[in-house]
């Protein structure tokens, strides 16, 4: 078919995987299955309410990658250069001494924070098993926020609304504790957790 005739599909040609090295020696592939993917991202809160167009433009700049087990993805202290979607196996989230806090199940998101924030790495993130992730790199989602400011309006509302329920959760965790500790005990508690994260 003649790609200059008005009609052609040019998002069925970009669909073909092909293999290519990007940063280096890293080994990048280009996402295969726009339709599989797209439903993946549905799934994120990052990556609400965008359209099939939009979907596309962040697969466009994502690259699917293999981690072995105990391999990092990235380490706390380090700044933030990508963020990762887990599609299979799991992940876990150490602080710098080591200690582990949670763990990513599929599709989960992590490292999205540091993208946005500028801030460097608060924790660690290790596979905990063999993995596959999809990295969306700074660089690139910024120069796409750029070229598309309906798109960036839209996922950076997405983190607003998260990180409001976010705190919303948390309020009702600490009315909760508020009730059921004993008068004076509710302050020990919080002062505890204050005096762990600082340590942290």
């Amino acid at each position: 078919m003649d790609r200059s005739k008005p009609g052609f599909d040019r998002r069925g040609s970009s669909a073909n995987i092909t293999d290519h090295n990007r940063f280096g020696n890293e080994r990048r592939v280009t996402v295969k299955n726009y339709y599989r993917f797209i439903k993946i991202l549905e799934k994120i809160q990052l990556f609400k309410n965008l359209s099939v167009d939009q979907f596309q433009k962040i697969l466009n700049i994502s690259s699917k990658r293999t981690y072995k087990e105990d391999e990092n993805l990235c380490n706390a202290g380090e700044n933030a250069h990508e963020m990762y979607i887990l599609l299979a196996g799991e992940l876990k989230i150490t602080l710098k001494n080591s200690k582990e806090i949670s763990r990513i199940q599929p599709v989960g998101i992590v490292g999205e924070m540091g993208i946005f924030t500028g801030e460097p790495r608060s924790a660690s993130v290790v596979a905990n098993s063999d993995c596959i992730v999809l990295t969306i790199n700074k660089t690139e989602i910024v120069r796409l926020f750029k070229k598309d400011c309906i798109l960036a309006m839209q996922v950076l509302m997405n983190v607003i609304n998260d990180l409001s329920r976010k705190l919303r959760n948390n309020n009702v965790i600490v009315d909760e504790m508020r009730q059921i500790c004993m008068p004076g005990e509710f302050t020990k508690i919080l002062s505890k957790i204050l005096m762990e994260g600082e340590e942290k």
